[in-house]
């Protein structure tokens, strides 16, 4: 049972943590991160019931932030790439579409913002700042 409650939990903050991060400003979560983990907290309890599982709120929020550092600044500004692409591409095509997506992920990453910048691009890049910032003032990272 401890085997499948821990993997239970690492795939519930994983899914947590990025969806959150890759869907939200920081204006958005620093209204209502609160509310959103109790609603969630909450219905996944329902679902741990049936496993014979519990977690109070309390002991969740230390938990899921355990992993919040790693799966926000990997995963989710890595999804949210993805989802602001202003350059569609397929990158399970081929190998070669996938190192040219990673080459172009990191050299998107790893620039400052210009005015030539496509707007997705730039709304990329300062929520990318944001997440950051916001990981380092919480001592995620």
């Amino acid at each position: 049972m401890e085997i499948f409650s821990v993997r239970l939990n690492v795939d519930t903050f994983r899914d947590l943590w990025y969806f959150l991060y890759s869907s939200t400003d920081r204006k958005f979560r620093d209204e209502h991160m609160h509310e959103v983990l109790q609603v969630y907290h909450r219905k996944i309890s329902e679902y741990w019931i049936m496993e014979d599982f519990k977690r109070d709120y309390k002991t969740f929020v230390e938990e899921i932030n355990q992993y919040k550092g790693t799966i926000v600044a990997y995963q989710s500004i890595f999804i949210m790439y993805i989802c602001l692409n202003p350059n569609i591409v397929n990158m399970m095509e081929s190998w070669t579409k996938w190192k040219e997506f990673m080459k172009s992920f990191k050299e998107d990453v790893g620039s400052m913002s210009s005015d030539d910048d496509h707007p997705n691009l730039k709304e990329f890049k300062r929520r990318c700042t944001e997440i950051l910032v916001e990981l380092f003032d919480n001592c995620h990272i």
